[in-house]
């Protein structure tokens, strides 16, 4: 059975919100700058009652579940290109997003993780925006 996981400000949990140790300090300074801002503050607030973050899955933007990664790559790339233009406010942007790890990812690093996930996003604005980006 794949695991799946959520990040809080302190630790790694699995869906059933066991933790899977303090890897928060090896994963805070790595993030991308918009990440670490939103990052700064736990996911679990943003939680129901009764909903787990393998109800989320892959990644949840308030209102939205998302199947593939590729939603969530389109998405993201449209939500921070809309930051960069300044037509949509960067703690709204940062307060409607959260991440949860997927099966995917189980076998990487948390380092191995964001990087790929970070390759992920650029390539998915630069075919939905061109290289001007």
């Amino acid at each position: 059975m794949n695991k799946k996981y959520y990040i809080d400000k302190t630790e790694l949990h699995d869906a059933d919100g066991l933790t899977e140790g303090h890897l928060w300090k090896r994963i805070f300074p790595e993030l991308p700058d918009f990440f670490r801002s939103y990052l700064n503050y736990s996911v679990l607030d943003e939680l129901g009652d009764g909903e787990t973050a393998a109800e989320t899955i892959p990644v949840a933007v308030r209102g939205y579940d998302y199947e593939t990664i590729k939603e969530v790559q389109a998405e993201l790339a449209e939500m921070t290109w809309a930051v960069k233009q300044g037509k949509l406010n960067i703690e709204d942007f940062l307060e409607d997003v959260w991440i949860v790890l997927v099966p995917e990812y189980q076998n990487l690093s948390p380092l191995e993780w964001l990087a790929d996930l970070q390759n992920l996003l650029e390539k998915a604005i630069q075919e939905r925006y061109g290289e001007e980006f």
